[in-house]
């Protein structure tokens, strides 16, 4: 694409509720490979929810950030 300025902006979600079925560590490890994704910065934006059942899950997603 010859103008980035035309780019979408785009909004990712991260969802987990059980830290059994969803480790800690594959959420974090997809929240960083959408942050290093080869877009523009101000163009993309990740939020991670963890929906207030696991603390594990809850320091792994702060960490991250």
């Amino acid at each position: 694409m010859s103008d980035p300025s035309r780019l979408a902006v785009v909004d990712l979600f991260v969802i987990t509720v059980d830290p059994m079925r969803e480790p800690p560590l594959i959420t974090a490890n997809t929240m960083l490979s959408i942050l290093a994704m080869d877009y523009l910065v101000d163009k993309v934006s990740c939020y991670g929810s963890h929906g207030a059942t696991s603390m594990l899950t809850f320091g792994a997603l702060s960490d991250t950030s």
